[in-house]
C-alpha cells in the first residue's frame, strides 16, 4: 500500500534493518515467527495466550529503531496495545520500553506502522522547568535533593511532589497566576517517561544537569522486541502478519512524538488525524456552549484524549461509568511498579485493599485465583472482569448473595465499605449499595479474617 504522511509533516527517510526473529513468548506450531522475516506467513501465539505476548528481533548490528511495520492478518487477533522494547546487555534482557502505541480501528486497514521520535517528553519537561525556574542553576535546585550529584526515578518524583505541594524555590509569597501555569506545565509530564528517555542504558540514575539538556540520547541496541499487551477481542491467540519491517531513520521527523498509521490501499488513519477530529469536536462543543451558556469542554493532551477513548470503550464493555473506570485505572497504575500495564499477585492485593479500604489477609489467595486463573499477571481489563464478577455477588439492596462462603464474606465486606463511603470507584457500581440499600450487613468484625484498615 502507498503511505501518506500526516498533513504538515516532513516524511523521514527510512532504512530497513536486517534482523532475524529471536525468542517468542509462545507460538502456534502452524504459524512460526520465521514467516515474519520473509513475508511467507504469520506469527500466532499459542492457544489461549492473549496477554503480554512478545516476539524478539536480533539485529545484525546495534541500531536505533524508529518505526515498526507489520501486516494485519486477523482483525480481532491483531495486537491492540503494544510496546517496542530494547535490551543492550543480552538477548534475554533486561528489556526497556522505547515507546508505546495502540492499533486503532484495525478493521479499516491491512497494515499497521508505528513510528516514534525520541526525546520529546524529556525536552518538553526541560523547557517547562527552565521557563518556571528562570535559569539552569535555579532549575537544578528544584531537582536536587540532599545535594545529590545523580538522581533516581524516586528522587525525580519527590522533586515534582515538592513542587506540587508548594515548596517553590524558597519563596514565601503566594504564586502568581503565571507561576501557577508554569508549575502546572512542569507537573503535566509523567516522571517515569521523562526518566526513561534520560536513561536509555538503564543505569538507574541521571545527573540533574542532564534533565535540563535540550538534546536526548537515542537508544542503540542489538536486541529489540514487540510486546503485545492484548488484542482486539480474539479469545484464542494474538496474530501478527508478515512481512514485518524494522525501520531506522536517516532524516528524523520532528513533527510529533510518535504516530500510528493504519493503511488500506491509499486510505490512511493516523493519530494526527484522530487529533484533528478531536479538535473539531472540541470547537463544535465550545461553539454550542457559548450559545447555551454552558461551560466549554476541557482541553486534553494527545495522551489524555487516548485515555478518554479507552475509558469510554471500557465503560461500554463493563457497564460502568467512564469516571469510575478512570478512578480505578489511576489506582491500578499507581501500583504498577514496573510500568508493565499488569499487576502481579502482591500488587493486585494492594490494589484491592486501596480501592475497598479493607484488609484482605486470608482472602488474597482465593481472590487472586478468581482474577488470574493460572496466569502470573493480570491486565487492567482482567481486573475489571474480576470487579464485574465481584459486584455480581451483591444484591441490588446491598446484601451479599448466598452462593459461596468465601465470596459471601468478601461481598459483605465490599457492601459495608460502600455503605460507609470508604470505597474508591466501586461505591456506585452496584445500584443501592452506595446509597444504602434496605438490607442489613454485619460489621466487618463479624466477617472471618477481614477487617477494615485504619
Amino acid at each position: 500500500p502507498n503511505e501518506v504522511a500526516p498533513f504538515g509533516s516532513e516524511e523521514p527517510e527510512r532504512e530497513a534493518l536486517e534482523f532475524v526473529v529471536g525468542r517468542c513468548s509462545s507460538q502456534d506450531p502452524e504459524c512460526k515467527p520465521s514467516g515474519l522475516q520473509d513475508g511467507s506467513g504469520n506469527w500466532q501465539s499459542a492457544a489461549r495466550r492473549i496477554k503480554n505476548e512478545h516476539v524478539a528481533f536480533d539485529l545484525k548490528e546495534p541500531a536505533t529503531l524508529h518505526a515498526i511495520e507489520f501486516k494485519i492478518s486477523h482483525v480481532t487477533a491483531v495486537p491492540r496495545r503494544c510496546r517496542v522494547q530494547y535490551a543492550v546487555r543480552a538477548p534475554s534482557g533486561p528489556f526497556r520500553d522505547a515507546w508505546h502505541f495502540t492499533v486503532e480501528s484495525p478493521h479499516m486497514a491491512t497494515v499497521c506502522r508505528s513510528s516514534h521520535t525520541y526525546g520529546t517528553v524529556a525536552k518538553g519537561f526541560a523547557e517547562a522547568l527552565l521557563a518556571y525556574a528562570g535559569d539552569e542553576d535555579a532549575a537544578e535546585a528544584v531537582l536536587r535533593q540532599d545535594g545529590k550529584d545523580h538522581l533516581t526515578l524516586e528522587d525525580l518524583q519527590s522533586a515534582m511532589r515538592r513542587l506540587q505541594l508548594g515548596q517553590r524555590l524558597g519563596k514565601d509569597n503566594p504564586p502568581s497566576s503565571e507561576e501557577l501555569t508554569q508549575i502546572a506545565r512542569v507537573l503535566s509530564f509523567d516522571p517515569r517517561a521523562v526518566f526513561r528517555e534520560r536513561d536509555p542504558e538503564g543505569s538507574g540514575d541521571v545527573s540533574p544537569r542532564d534533565f535540563l539538556s535540550l538534546t536526548v540520547a537515542e537508544p542503540r541496541a542489538k536486541w529489540w522486541r514487540l510486546l503485545m499487551v492484548d488484542n482486539w477481542g480474539c479469545r484464542t491467540h494474538i496474530a501478527v502478519g508478515g512481512p514485518l519491517r524494522l525501520l531506522t531513520e536517516t532524516k528524523i521527523d520532528r513533527s510529533s512524538a510518535h504516530q500510528v498509521t493504519l493503511l488500506c490501499g491509499t486510505r490512511v488513519m493516523t493519530d494526527s488525524f484522530l487529533d484533528v477530529l478531536d479538535q473539531v469536536h472540541g470547537r463544535m462543543a465550545s461553539t454550542a456552549s457559548v450559545s447555551t451558556n454552558q461551560p466549554t469542554s476541557p482541553v486534553y493532551s494527545t495522551e489524555q484524549r487516548k485515555e478518554q477513548r479507552m475509558y469510554k470503550a471500557l465503560s461500554a464493555a463493563f457497564s460502568i461509568s467512564a469516571a469510575e473506570v478512570r478512578e480505578l485505572h489511576e489506582v491500578f497504575r499507581s501500583l504498577d511498579d514496573d510500568d508493565s500495564d499488569a499487576l502481579c499477585k502482591d500488587e493486585f492485593g494492594k490494589c484491592l485493599e486501596r480501592i475497598l479500604n479493607l484488609d484482605l489477609a486470608g482472602h488474597q489467595d482465593f481472590l487472586w485465583r478468581e482474577a488470574a486463573a493460572d496466569r502470573d499477571r493480570i491486565s487492567f481489563e482482567d481486573f475489571l472482569e474480576f470487579h464485574q464478577k465481584a459486584m455480581e455477588r451483591i444484591n441490588g439492596d446491598g446484601t451479599p448473595m448466598k452462593s459461596d462462603p468465601r465470596w459471601d464474606a468478601f461481598a459483605a465486606a465490599v457492601a459495608l465499605s460502600a455503605r460507609r463511603g470508604k470505597m474508591l470507584g466501586m461505591a456506585s457500581m452496584k445500584r443501592g449499595v452506595a446509597q444504602g440499600g434496605s438490607g442489613t450487613v454485619g460489621t466487618l468484625s463479624e466477617l472471618p479474617e477481614m477487617h477494615r484498615t485504619s
